[in-house]
């Protein structure tokens, strides 16, 4: 194929990528006393309002239905930002090391505004077979880890858009 064709097939499912998103309209959103920005799913509700049969102390967003999560945690750990990639090896080999029924699917880091933003996607087999989506920065030198779960079937729908919310983290100035 030559590379005027693989280009065109990359811009077509880029474009049909972005419209999945714009489906699940993603807005901004601010977090840790608003040192932190990003996109979230604008039906996403606050742990406040879901019902409280649903709620988990440390779900910050979730679905309406409680199936999708977004959990986030500031660590006490001290961390900097050029900590992150080695990090990444760290937190695959003790998960390696603790948990064998997980099926890991990719790992790395983004690059957003000179700042490094790991992740782990994975897919774990408690009651159900779930995937999780891991991503984690260093914010005020201390590690903040971001923790997305949903059902494994809502794989294919979720993963672009978790992508881009992992993306858009900003640590605000």
């Amino acid at each position: 194929m030559g590379m005027k064709k693989i280009l065109i097939a990359f811009n077509l499912l880029f474009l049909l990528n972005h419209a999945g998103f714009s489906q699940t309209g993603l807005v901004k959103r601010f977090i840790i006393n608003d040192k932190v920005e990003l996109l979230l799913p604008k039906d996403f509700t606050n742990k406040n309002e879901l019902p409280k049969n649903l709620l988990n102390h440390d779900i910050i967003m979730a679905d309406k239905t409680g199936e999708i999560e977004l959990v986030y945690n500031m660590a006490s750990d001290t961390i900097t930002d050029n900590d992150i990639p080695a990090y990444t090896d760290v937190l695959i080999n003790e998960m390696k090391t603790n948990k064998k029924d997980y099926n890991f699917l990719d790992d790395g880091i983004y690059l957003q505004d000179g700042k490094n933003i790991g992740y782990i996607k994975f897919v774990s087999k408690e009651k159900n077979i779930i995937f999780n989506y891991l991503f984690y920065l260093s914010v005020d030198g201390k590690l903040c880890i971001f923790s997305f779960t949903c059902p494994d079937k809502l794989r294919k729908k979720w993963e672009p858009v978790v992508d881009e919310i992992a993306n858009s983290l900003r640590i605000v100035q």
